[in-house]
């Protein structure tokens, strides 16, 4: 069988004989963030890309859903509906969904103020475990090999 695939973090598609599926293993992130990046991957249907506490007051998580781009709207637009009744505040983190210039998915991204994070990730957790799309990986959630933290190359730098 010949399978179609994209080459992650580009809109190349690659022919492979096998077929592949998503799986979430443990990465380095900055540590601001993790809390994050470790409840949105409580969701099997999502999986996160790249991440930062920020240099400022905000951290950001990019995060992409397996299935159709209307899927992920409606995942976002029920997760975003069911935090606004969890959390109080003024428009401290949110939400955005895009497309690139040619892409066939689009990308999420969260943006939370840094100091919600703790509070929104307890709800974002709670959310997952509520749910039926709840990541039941014995391997670990805590984010996934695509994440642009400075963490791996440090340790890569210790290692020699």
């Amino acid at each position: 069988m010949l399978i179609v695939a994209f080459v992650v973090g580009t809109d190349k598609k690659v022919l492979r004989n096998h077929i592949e599926v998503p799986v979430k293993v443990n990465a380095w992130v900055d540590k601001g963030v993790m809390p994050l990046v470790s409840a949105l991957n409580e969701f099997k249907e999502v999986w996160t890309t790249d991440s930062c506490e920020g240099k400022g007051d905000f951290a950001y998580v990019h995060f992409a859903y397996c299935g159709s781009a209307q899927e992920f709207f409606k995942f976002v637009q029920k997760l975003s509906t069911k935090l606004g009744s969890k959390i109080v505040s003024d428009n401290e983190y949110r939400f955005t969904l895009e497309w690139v210039a040619g892409s066939e998915r689009p990308l999420g991204t969260l943006v939370a103020h840094r100091g919600i994070v703790a509070s929104l990730s307890n709800a974002i957790r709670q959310l997952a475990f509520s749910c039926d799309h709840r990541n039941q990986s014995q391997h670990g959630t805590d984010g996934t090999e695509l994440h642009s933290s400075r963490g791996h190359r440090v340790l890569q730098r210790s290692e020699q």
